[in-house]
């Protein structure tokens, strides 16, 4: 609960790319948090028979009836695949709703120090993606969080690494906390054992303060379990 009394909720915010990044990151995800089986076989059926699909759509909104097969997994998570901030803000506004805010927000596509992707917008420190200013884009996403409580995730390989880049999401989000890791993302598979996640020290931002965040309060996407 934040300050208003409402209800937080686990968003995780996938860029499908071409080169399937994205997507395996959450088919881990999917894997990670239980709503799919780490069975390649099973996945297989799954996927035959659309249930994997039913399941995204689920993903997508709290939708009580979709959740009774998988027990693991916890109606408090949302995974969205976005295009961009426009369309995360668009998904956000089905996706949660008006008695809950996200409490943590992973946005999961390519990045590299100083710069961090999400889909046809990138964050930079310049404020400015293809003529339209990142950082307007940026404040509406301000109608979910709460500055207090939030934390938003970015995900990309190395994003913490430049830590002027976690400051000025921070500010320009009103001081919510903004982490990224210093190292390139471990984007192994799930349902082989190989790992996934953050790697190096994570770095946290809250306004233009930055502290490595303690691995005890650590809530990277493989520990998002309910």
């Amino acid at each position: 609960m934040n300050a208003k009394g409402k209800a937080g909720v686990r968003v995780v915010a996938v860029v499908l790319g071409k080169d399937g990044m994205g997507r395996v990151y959450f088919l881990n995800a999917l894997v990670a948090i239980g709503a799919l089986p780490k069975n390649i076989e099973a996945i297989a059926t799954m996927n035959a028979s659309g249930d994997t699909e039913r399941l995204v759509r689920c993903l997508e909104a709290p939708v009580p009836s979709c959740w009774a097969p998988y027990p693991k997994l916890a109606p408090n998570i949302r995974m969205l695949q976005i295009n961009g901030i426009s369309d995360l803000y668009a998904r956000l506004k089905t996706a949660v709703t008006p008695a809950e805010f996200v409490s943590e927000l992973y946005l999961v596509d390519h990045a590299k120090p100083g710069s961090q992707g999400a889909g046809e917008d990138r964050l930079t420190l310049k404020g400015d993606v293809d003529g339209i200013g990142s950082e307007l884009l940026l404040t509406t996403l301000l109608e979910f969080l709460d500055p207090q409580s939030s934390i938003v995730h970015l995900e990309g390989c190395s994003a913490g690494k430049d830590q002027a880049l976690l400051a000025r999401v921070s500010t320009v989000l009103h001081g919510t906390r903004v982490r990224g890791a210093d190292e390139a993302q471990a984007t192994g598979l799930a349902l082989t054992g190989q790992d996934i996640g953050p790697e190096g020290n994570v770095m946290e931002a809250k306004g233009t303060a930055v502290r490595k965040v303690p691995p005890g309060e650590l809530t990277a996407l493989h520990r998002i379990l309910p």
